[in-house]
């Protein structure tokens, strides 16, 4: 969820040696564990997540035992605050996920102290699992889909979020912590209905995201620039109809 919810990856525990992949380690694990998942599902989160500073010593075993975890938390309370869903698939097969970030009250939950923060960072594991799904479901013998379309609308966006220096230090210690999987994971991203505030907060980012920057199209308030770009880019039914799509539109899943 862009400069909040795609810094999803929060560090949850530390796993004791990096470990490449090879078919015994594979059977081996098969053995060892009755996964929830298919074991390929979590070889690729693996293939993320071990490329990164802070998850740099996970094994996949790790990996199986925190997804595992992640995937049985309930945070109903999270997904009323920070909704989102997938609204559907590019031209090349990428996951679009959307989520109406000018409407998060990240300062809310920052000012509960740390339950709260515990709160979100479980709840951007899940998300962060959610969007691995998304990715494997496309993959084929002969095609990896590795990255996903973002469209995060900052409409609301508003003084409250930027003035509190806790909220703000939270969210740029996230960006710079796991900037690498972001970097890994976004192909493209599309920030629409940006006010001065949000663009203020975009100033913030900019030296920290470096490249991951240039994947970001910024749009202010002018709904006929950014409807004709999202048209332009993405299948007419993946697009809400509240953003210049089709009225037949109907999310493949919604959170919150």
């Amino acid at each position: 969820m862009l400069t909040y919810g795609l810094f999803l990856f929060l560090l949850g525990f530390t796993g004791t040696a990096e470990s490449e992949i090879t078919p015994e380690s594979q059977s081996s694990i098969t053995e060892k564990n009755s996964t929830r998942f298919p074991l390929n599902l979590y070889i690729k989160g693996y293939s993320y997540i071990r490329k990164s500073k802070v998850f740099k010593n996970f094994t996949l075993e790790d990996t199986i035992e925190w997804v595992d975890n992640v995937e049985q938390w309930s945070l109903p309370e999270m997904e009323k605050l920070f909704p989102y869903y997938l609204a559907g698939y590019d031209y090349e097969d990428r996951p679009i996920w959307v989520a109406e970030i000018g409407k998060y009250n990240i300062r809310s939950v920052v000012e509960r102290g740390p339950e709260g923060l515990n709160d979100v960072e479980k709840y951007c594991f899940q998300a962060a699992f959610r969007i691995f799904k998304s990715l494997y479901v496309k993959d084929t013998d002969t095609k990896e889909v590795r990255d996903i379309v973002f469209l995060g609308d900052f409409e609301g966006t508003d003084i409250s979020q930027l003035a509190h220096l806790p909220t703000v230090s939270f969210l740029l210690n996230l960006a710079g912590s796991y900037l690498d999987i972001t970097d890994q994971i976004l192909g493209h991203a599309f920030a629409i209905n940006v006010n001065y505030i949000a663009a203020r907060a975009f100033d913030l980012l900019r030296p920290i995201l470096g490249g991951v920057f240039e994947k970001i199209e910024i749009y202010g308030i002018n709904k006929s620039k950014w409807m004709a770009a999202l048209r332009r880019k993405l299948p007419e039914e993946t697009i809400p109809p509240w953003y210049g799509g089709s009225k037949r539109f109907t999310p493949l899943e919604v959170y919150g």
